[in-house]
């Protein structure tokens, strides 16, 4: 199992479910046609949960994908301990249904983030960077990601989206594969600020600015130099 414990998942699901069977008591007087519609939400809800664990599909944890999920839609200072209060505060704002909905849909698009081999075959550089990226195994890149994909790659604009898969490697390497001194906290709030600025609904950022954010702070994203220095400190000491 490669998410939350059981009992941790059951708990979402049966969340989600029981508001969404209230839900279609209010919607369809027939008691056929609700559980028809709990059926198919169901198989919905099945379908993105094999989408995200699969070894043939995205490999990942339900843990991780979910709160990557919940801060790319809604809640950029979500820690892990939060998803399920988070899930309770998402159903004060919007239907089950609709929430299903997007995690299926969401599930599909990070499909395409994590097998990028199959989905990017004319971009060699977002294969490559996304490639680099799985096999680094970040905790919070895929935050991002969703974020440009759906900002950048979806409407168009490859070359930016490009440009974000290598900064996001670029900054993982800097900051949390070689030891450079940033804490995983700082780390996390960095990168929940800056998907937080391309899903802004006012206005998409261009790509640079993306850039300046993450290498502004010289604790956080060292400059070549100094980057250097550490590469050959650890080759002295290996």
């Amino acid at each position: 199992n490669r998410g939350l414990r059981l009992a941790e998942s059951d708990l979402i699901k049966s969340r989600l479910f029981a508001v969404l069977e209230e839900e279609s008591r209010k919607r369809l007087p027939d008691e056929d046609e609700i559980d028809q519609f709990l059926d198919k939400y169901d198989s919905y809800w099945h379908e993105f949960r094999t989408n995200i664990t699969s070894k043939d599909d995205a490999d990942y944890s339900i843990e991780d994908f979910l709160n990557n999920y919940l801060v790319h839609k809604e809640f950029p200072d979500l820690q892990k301990k939060d998803i399920y209060e988070k899930i309770g505060e998402l159903l004060e704002k919007t239907s089950a249904d609709s929430i299903i909905d997007s995690l299926l849909d969401v599930s599909e698009k990070f499909i395409h983030l994590r097998r990028p081999y199959v989905h990017f075959d004319k971009n060699t550089n977002t294969i490559h960077n996304l490639e680099k990226i799985k096999n680094l195994n970040p905790q919070y890149v895929y935050t991002v990601l969703l974020s440009g994909y759906e900002s950048y790659y979806e409407k168009g604009d490859k070359k930016s989206f490009e440009k974000l898969t290598e900064i996001c490697l670029k900054y993982h390497l800097r900051t949390k594969s070689i030891p450079m001194g940033i804490n995983l906290e700082k780390y996390r709030k960095k990168l929940h600020k800056v998907a937080s600025m391309i899903t802004d609904d006012q206005h998409t950022p261009k790509i640079n600015q993306l850039i300046d954010e993450l290498v502004k702070d010289e604790n956080s994203y060292p400059p070549d130099d100094k980057f250097k220095i550490v590469l050959n400190t650890l080759k002295v000491n290996s």
